[in-house]
């Protein structure tokens, strides 16, 4: 499908239209494969890639930042479903985030992910969680693959060269809460028999045990019954 194909759905007419159409703003052919939309954003074709850019620095490209009038049901930003349907060697990314600095160039600080749940005003109460962030693993419940490596909701690896980094490099940083609510811990975890945590030790001092590997070897990190804070 060529770029003057795409249809564009404009949700305060119910209508569609065509890129390309003057009278929606839509200025035709930029240069070969991009067009203009006003002055506000480009869509290109690039080595058959669909590339949709802001023009101007210190704008964005915007999905879905709207007001929904849905009362039941799931309201979704937007959906990337990427599905391999011929067999071989490929890795299936759903989304791939790189922001990055040019060399050579100063700033403040590098963020790849941000995910900010908010909660607006003081009314209007939620029956479940807030959560900004939920990993989940899942299949048809059907069994019969074998995964060679591991199946995790969350990864983490480096490789950084010999920076000076001031505070540390850690798998997990957290920030005193900002807020009137202080945090109520680091973890909650499921008392399961061991399988993640429990609450049954046969030491008397220690009433829980958080299952853990280091390596190759099962290690236990211990919880004890109190403290006296400092």
């Amino acid at each position: 499908m060529s770029i003057s194909q795409i249809d564009k759905y404009d949700p305060r007419t119910d209508r569609t239209y065509t890129i390309g159409s003057a009278s929606k703003r839509w200025l035709g052919v930029y240069t070969d494969n991009v067009y203009q939309y006003g002055s506000s954003a480009y869509i290109k074709n690039v080595d058959d890639h669909l590339k949709l850019e802001s023009v101007a620095s210190g704008k964005t490209v915007r999905i879905n930042s709207r007001n929904f009038t849905e009362t039941s049901g799931d309201v979704i930003g937007f959906q990337s479903k990427p599905a391999v349907s011929v067999g071989g060697t490929t890795t299936v990314y759903g989304a791939q985030i790189s922001p990055r600095f040019a060399d050579g160039i100063a700033g403040a600080s590098l963020v790849g992910v941000q995910s900010d749940c908010i909660l607006k005003g003081d009314s209007g109460n939620l029956s479940g969680d807030i959560r900004a962030f939920q990993g989940q693993l899942t299949d048809e419940n059907v069994a019969g693959r074998t995964i060679s490596g591991t199946a995790s909701c969350f990864w983490a690896w480096q490789q950084l060269a010999a920076h000076t980094i001031t505070g540390g490099v850690y798998v997990l940083h957290v920030s005193s809460a900002g807020g009137a609510t202080p945090w109520s811990g680091l973890a909650k975890l499921p008392d399961d028999s061991g399988a993640i945590a429990d609450l049954a030790s046969a030491v008397s001092t220690v009433n829980a045990v958080v299952k853990i590997k280091v390596g190759s070897t099962v290690s236990y990190l211990v919880g004890y019954q109190s403290y006296t804070p400092t």
